[in-house]
């Protein structure tokens, strides 16, 4: 009985996730309201999706007693997303009031740190897995980070750029995205591709959403709210799309737990 409930609502849940990926898509092409109110819609969607994410996993964190490793793991995730709902609405504001949002605002600093709980979640879960190996574990989440750092920095330089760290930021994005991807990856082996595996495989769409925003601008191909650009639109919706597919998967999650602890 409790799967038949979870099919239900997941089914009642698709079709207002799919009007609202229709309303961005329309707003988007048509801009049918002032320039003001498109933004607005636009923006407002896209923290939306942010902090539905935010939310399910601070409720999947209310399923585990204060004693179980698993609910640090998922508040140091929640943390992370709520700190990329902070960065979210910055934008949001910035775009809202001065229209053309600075490459570097208040917005990058709560986007880079929602990184450093991610890898701290990522590595309570590796931890939980492999018991005997945490001191190791905590010495290659340093290495990779030390790594990734120093491979951003490489490839800004060898690109020459006039302003440092506005190109870093563009460039850090996605190579977070893909390292901490690929470690979570990991985990969705080691998991067996079952249910607690789709959050984590949800961050590849993050990688795919920022390499797509990191060639659009460099490219100086994308221009956000821009009424019928194609590329912006992609870009855009991919990044949407992220947001989306991390909270089904967290909210898949959440109601799974739900029903199996109501039977």
């Amino acid at each position: 009985m409790s799967n038949t409930h979870h099919a239900k609502v997941l089914q009642v849940a698709l079709l207002p996730t799919l009007a609202i990926f229709g309303l961005y898509i329309w707003v988007y092409l048509q801009s049918p309201f002032s320039d003001f109110t498109n933004r607005l819609v636009l923006n407002g969607v896209t923290v939306f999706a942010a902090a539905f994410c935010a939310i399910m996993l601070f409720l999947l964190v209310r399923n585990f007693q204060a004693d179980e490793p698993a609910r640090k793991i998922w508040f140091l995730f929640a943390i992370a997303i709520s700190l990329w709902v902070a960065g979210e609405l910055l934008w949001a504001y910035y775009n809202l009031t001065i229209e053309e949002v600075p490459a570097l605002s208040a917005a990058d600093w709560f986007w880079a740190a929602g990184y450093v709980f991610l890898t701290w979640s990522i590595l309570k879960q590796y931890q939980l897995v492999f018991p005997g190996h945490i001191n190791r574990l905590r010495f290659i989440a340093l290495g990779i980070w030390l790594f990734m750092l120093l491979l951003t920095t490489y490839i800004v330089v060898v690109n020459e750029p006039e302003h440092f760290w506005e190109d870093f930021l563009v460039f850090f994005y996605p190579t977070g995205d893909f390292f901490i991807a690929v470690s979570a990856l990991a985990l969705v082996f080691i998991f067996r591709s079952g249910q607690l595996a789709r959050p984590w495989l949800s961050l590849f769409v993050f990688v795919v959403s920022d390499a797509l925003y990191l060639w659009a601008t460099t490219s100086g191909s994308y221009d956000f709210a821009m009424s019928a650009d194609v590329t912006s639109l992609l870009v855009d919706t991919v990044y949407l799309l992220a947001y989306t597919v991390l909270g089904w998967g967290v909210f898949n999650q959440f109601l799974l737990m739900h029903f199996s602890r109501r039977s």
